[in-house]
């Protein structure tokens, strides 16, 4: 059994800990490097093709990206390190599912 002073240095561990958690996830987001993708069209024979990026919290929908055409999308990191965005690409050649930003991958880029 936990002793009371021991209880209570637990209790405010886990508050110290939300705490932080809680800052760093409102951090301002100003002081947050932006990042950015760049989706370019360059399928032989003038091909269209169809792109839908989503990640744990934002759904971009789906866009038509015309021949020779760029599709850009920005976003901030979080602040745990792990944002991902994936996007499900569909051609006439088929579809897929790719990683397009991994932050421990990408952010050096």
């Amino acid at each position: 059994m936990i002793g009371k002073s021991k209880y209570a240095l637990l209790l405010l561990l886990l508050a110290l800990f939300l705490s932080v958690a809680a800052a760093l996830e409102n951090e301002d987001i100003s002081m947050r490097v932006i990042a950015r993708v760049v989706v370019v069209n360059k399928l032989p024979s003038g091909q269209n093709f169809t792109i839908h990026c989503k990640s744990k919290d934002d759904d971009l929908d789906v866009h038509t990206i015309l021949p020779n055409d760029i599709y850009i999308f920005h976003f901030h990191n979080n602040a745990w390190g792990t944002t991902l965005f994936f996007c499900r690409v569909t051609t006439s050649y088929g579809q897929g599912v790719y990683d397009f930003y991994k932050f421990k991958r990408d952010e050096k880029r």
